[in-house]
């Protein structure tokens, strides 16, 4: 069955090559790129050959058949019909997780070799069990116009007889200007790289150079083949140089050094030599060869997990005879640097006035006090930095050293983001965060978004913050939907663009080092820190009136706690917030499951009482112990997990929130709590005293057993009629059980918010059936001003006839722009559907659309060309478009 079903979606699959490439007359010039994602096998590439053997005039084409399973057999078929196309001069296939193996490569290689007028070659083979052996032969040399070459070989058995051979055919390129080789995680040793590097020595024409060799069995005097590469080529402005985790030693790091100094005319270096046991010789041959780049722009330096130790670490003022450079990133993890170092790098980096961007990673050395503030005080000369992001975390700094950064930060008025990581360092108080944060305030007025990581030693758990001291405006019209359209281009951008800056292509699968683990103090920080990170996407869906125009600050900030520890965590948040003028704060809990002080019990529990119950924290902040409001904060967005919130606690976060009489916009997600009738009252009561809310998310999806969720839906409801100043509304009660009465009061009461112009509701397995979804269709025809609307109703018992109800509705809906549809696992099929469909394309208003449909059986090849109607539709943006495909039921 599985062969049979396999053949089928190939079938259709060539079907659709055959009926693409109709669409374009032969005489097309520039192909489409075509994405084909899955189930594509060697009969596949064979239709997909045969169909560009018509496209003689063709000059650019781009094919992405990654993770296919494509063989030798349809290489060979496919590479023959590029080959007819004789007028390409740009070519782009990514051929990535197949099984080609090497004779596939060579045929691929033969025909390539026809297109005498290709000019841009970008050949993506990584992971295609690609083993080279003495027989092997691969040839290009017949492009002799080729110019920009990108070759990606990543990840397959490659050794050194296939670098030979490659190294010949590529000296055959005499115009090539720019040559990307991706190398990594193969069995190339050292006389590999020497052969590939002294056929390279004949395009004297490079100007960009890119060699990824990481996770090779280079050693030491492999890298003798980038010096004799580098002497030759003098007109090189821009070198990528990956070598990590190939035991280079101080032998291999010396003839790097040497390379360099050759390179006069770099503009732009790029170096990572991270885990290769380079040592003080090592680091000096490299520091003394960028000081001779006095035309450098861009640096970046990887030397961690390395032993250069302080000596090694004190040449790096040499760096400093770069004054032209703009952007310097450098990495120093773990290579036993003390303070003299920091003297060193800060006198060095002191001398770059022209210093723009700076990075530093200096996590894991010996960093004290002294060596800190040797360091700011460097700093503060370059006055044109804009960007800062040192990770010092794992060293032995203090609150001193807090206070000299920020002394040096004063004279630097033009930094816009800073990002300061202070993990696992000295700070001895268990509240020395607290008493640091407020020094952010002398920077608020030069700063428009920052990351502060001040955190103490860990305990047991954590609480996260992240405050967003934000006057500057947000449009809200951007709406989530819409593609970031600049990004958009970058990713299709094709690799002939010209003047970017060298920026290393990430791996889609995560480089690690292998065999490689380290400890130190702090690591089971790490462990659960990782695991729980969390991220904050700037903008979206908050509004700052223009007379609140300014700059903001970001903090992620971790109140830590043990089990004996009784402070109102929440409540300590928004006094910290309000303390510093935040007006947005985005507050998630954690919980550890981890912590070696409860002898082996995983779980504890934590109370809260009210903070002012601790004096010190009132003080620190000005606040009076009866009087706990809090002006400054209008954006509020909690995520409180079911760990975290007891009966007390759940209470004081809600007075907490009452307190918050500005709130504008409120978004609270109770992860895993089990609601019952008391915590409705309390949260409806709270929200009607929010009379100046705009937006309000609410996510509730656990109810406790037995209970009758729907009579308190309704005073939910009744709170939330409360604020008429209402434009955005988003409730979240999947699982639930409310069924068609709980529906019915949602319907009811919501229909008074006439102000609302933006509508979310999932209402995901509640056994709702035809009677209430009919109500919510009520509901949203009386919505007359909504612009936005987002709909989820899987796993309920709704009829097929709703949605062609559904679909009026929609059809009638004057002022919609963005509509967001889940439809699946109900007693529909396709005739709803498609009159959904029909609506959307009907109704002009809407212009960004995201659609999601549950398998259907009889609807795939429908599917497929109402999918193809709504992509033609020029004025829809589409972010997420998933109809039934063969085998999704």
């Amino acid at each position: 069955m599985e062969v049979e079903n396999t053949n089928h979606k190939q079938n259709i699959k060539v079907n659709l090559f055959q009926d693409r490439f109709l669409q374009n007359p032969p005489n097309v010039l520039q192909m489409e790129q075509f994405y084909i994602k899955k189930n594509m096998n060697d009969e596949g590439a064979h239709a997909l050959g045969e169909c560009f053997q018509d496209y003689f005039n063709l000059q650019k084409l781009i094919l992405h058949i990654r993770m296919n399973q494509i063989t030798q057999k349809g290489v060979q078929k496919l590479s023959e019909g590029i080959s007819k196309c004789l007028k390409l001069q740009h070519l782009k296939i990514d051929f990535a997780a197949n099984q080609i193996k090497a004779k596939g490569f060579e045929c691929f290689g033969d025909s390539i070799s026809q297109l005498t007028q290709l000019q841009t070659l970008d050949l993506n083979l990584k992971k295609n069990f690609i083993e080279t052996t003495s027989s092997f032969s691969f040839s290009f040399g017949g492009c002799l116009l080729l110019r920009k070459l990108n070759l990606n070989l990543g990840r397959n058995l490659i050794e050194d007889e296939g670098l030979m051979n490659l190294g010949h055919e590529i000296s055959k390129c005499l115009h090539l200007k720019k040559l990307k080789l991706n190398l990594q995680k193969n069995k190339i040793t050292h006389d590999g790289l020497i052969k590939l590097c002294l056929g390279l020595t004949n395009c004297i024409q490079i100007t960009k150079l890119f060699l990824k060799m990481s996770h090779n069995l280079i050693g030491s005097t492999g890298p003798k083949g980038i010096l004799i590469c580098l002497s030759k080529l003098s007109n090189l402005e821009k070198f990528y140089l990956d070598l990590r985790n190939n035991q280079i030693l101080d032998e291999g790091a010396c003839f790097i050094g040497n390379a360099i100094q050759s390179c006069i005319n770099l503009v732009s270096l790029n170096l990572r030599l991270d885990n290769n046991s380079i040592q003080i010789k090592g680091a000096a041959s490299i520091s003394q060869g960028i000081q001779q780049c006095s035309k450098l722009e861009y640096l970046n330096l990887q030397l961690n997990h390395n032993s250069i130790q302080e000596q090694g670490a004190m040449q790096l003022c040499h760096i400093g005879q770069c004054s032209n450079l703009k952007t310097l990133y450098i990495g120093l993890e773990q290579n036993y640097i003390l303070n003299e170092s920091m003297f060193a790098l800060g006198k060095g980096i002191a001398n770059l006035v022209h210093l723009e961007n700076l990075e530093l990673n200096l996590k894991n050395n010996s960093i004290g006090h002294q060596g800190f503030k040797a360091f700011s005080s460097g700093i503060q000369f370059c006055l044109k930095l804009s960007q800062i992001n040192i990770d010092i975390q794992g060293n032995f700094l203090n609150q001193e050293s807090l206070k000299a950064f920020n002394s040096s930060l004063l004279n630097l008025s033009q930094v816009k983001n800073l990002q300061l990581d202070l993990r696992n360092n000295c700070f001895k108080e268990e509240n020395s965060l607290l008493q640091n944060l407020p020094f952010l305030k002398n920077i608020k007025a030069n700063s428009t978004r920052n990351r502060f990581n001040l955190l103490p030693n860990p305990l047991s758990g954590y609480v996260l913050c992240q405050f967003i001291l934000s006057k500057k405006e947000i449009n809200q019209q951007n709406n989530p939907l819409v593609e970031n359209e600049e990004n958009k281009q970058q990713e299709n951008q094709f690799m002939d663009e010209e003047g970017e800056h060298i920026e290393e292509e990430e791996e889609e699968e995560e480089e690690q080092d292998e065999g490689y683990q380290m400890n130190y103090h702090g690591n089971h920080y790490n462990h659960f820190y990782n695991q729980y990170q969390y991220g904050y996407q700037h903008g979206q869906n908050i509004q700052v009136d223009e007379a609140d125009q300014d700059q903001e600050i970001s903090i992620d900030y971790r109140i830590y706690f043990n089990s004996q520890q009784k402070v109102d965590l929440i409540a300590q948040a928004f006094a910290i917030a309000d303390s510093l003028g935040i007006v947005s704060l985005k507050l998630n809990t954690k919980y550890c499951v981890e912590d070696r002080n409860l002898k082996g019990k995983s779980h504890y529990e934590i109370k809260m009482t009210s903070i002012t119950q601790y004096p010190q924290y009132v003080q620190l902040f000005n606040l009076q112990p009866n009087v706990l409001t809090f002006n400054q904060l209008k954006y509020l967005d909690l995520s409180l997990s079911s760990q975290f919130i007891l009966e007390k606690g759940y209470s004081n976060i809600l007075h907490s929130i009452q307190s918050c009489q500005n709130l504008t916009s409120l978004s609270i997600k109770f992860k895993e709590l089990m609601f019952n009738e008391e915590n409705f009252k309390q949260l409806s009561a709270v929200i009607k005293q929010l009379t100046l809310l705009s937006v309000l998310k609410l996510q509730i999806n656990y109810i406790s057993q037995d209970y009758q969720v729907q009579e308190s839906l309704n005073e939910l409801c009744q709170g939330i009629i409360g604020c008429q100043n209402l434009t955005e509304l988003a409730l979240d009660l999947s699982s639930c059980q409310i069924q068609d009465e709980g529906l019915n009061y949602i319907s009811e009461n919501l229909v008074q918010l006439k102000k609302l112009t933006a509508f979310e509701l999932k209402i995901n397995n509640n056994n709702i059936k035809q009677e209430g979804f009919h109500s919510i269709l009520k509901l949203l025809q009386s919505f007359k001003e909504m612009n936005k609307l987002s709909l989820s109703f899987g796993e309920n018992q709704i009829p097929n006839s709703c949605l062609i109800d559904l679909s009026r509705v929609i059809s009638q809906m004057k002022n919609i722009s963005t509509l967001d549809l889940t439809i699946e696992n109900n007693y529909f099929d396709g005739s709803g559907v498609i009159e959904v469909i029909r609506s959307i394309c009907q109704n002009s208003g809407i212009k960004y659309l995201a659609l999601r449909v549950g398998a259907l059986e009889n609807f795939v090849d429908q599917a497929y060309k109402l999918k193809q109607k709504i992509k033609k539709m020029k004025r829809l943006v589409i972010k997420n478009l998933c109809l039934p495909q063969e085998g999704n039921f």
